[in-house]
């Protein structure tokens, strides 16, 4: 797979569960005039910018409402960052046995495994101990 599409494809991993939210734009109709505002905050121990453009009866605090619930509801269920995080317990449990997880997240995975392969290895959704050594990880640096 060329360096190109595998970019698409991360690109498309990291924002997957945005577009599975149900977000949607339509066209604009003659003579309507749109609004851009942004909203930015943090989330998964990053920050995001989210440009948003909309026609009349939109207003920013429905919207910045809505992302913050998105970003939310995906935190809750992928972010390693959280204790409480689906994918946090899934990491504690120390079995082999299945365990049930979201939709959302059986998807996000199946896509970074995905990504793994058509990278030859290069993007690894395993490569969290090694996050967590060089300190980037959300407990810091791991003792030497």
């Amino acid at each position: 797979m060329s360096g190109r599409r595998w970019r698409r494809r991360a690109a498309a991993l990291a924002f997957l569960p945005l577009f599975a939210a149900g977000c949607a734009a339509s066209a604009p109709e003659s003579g309507e005039v749109r609004r851009r505002w942004t909203i930015a905050g943090a989330a998964m121990g990053t920050t995001y910018r989210v440009t948003v453009v909309s026609g009349p009866g939109q207003g920013p605090s429905a919207v910045e409402a809505e992302v913050r619930r998105v970003l939310e509801r995906i935190e809750g269920r992928m972010s390693h960052y959280r204790s409480d995080s689906e994918l946090s317990r899934f990491n504690r449990a120390r079995t082999v046995e299945p365990r049930p997880m979201s939709g959302e997240t059986l998807q996000v995975v199946a896509e970074a495994l995905a990504v793994g392969r058509a990278s030859g290895g290069a993007f690894d959704v395993t490569v969290g101990p090694l996050v967590d050594a060089w300190g980037f990880g959300p407990p810091g640096r791991a003792p030497a």
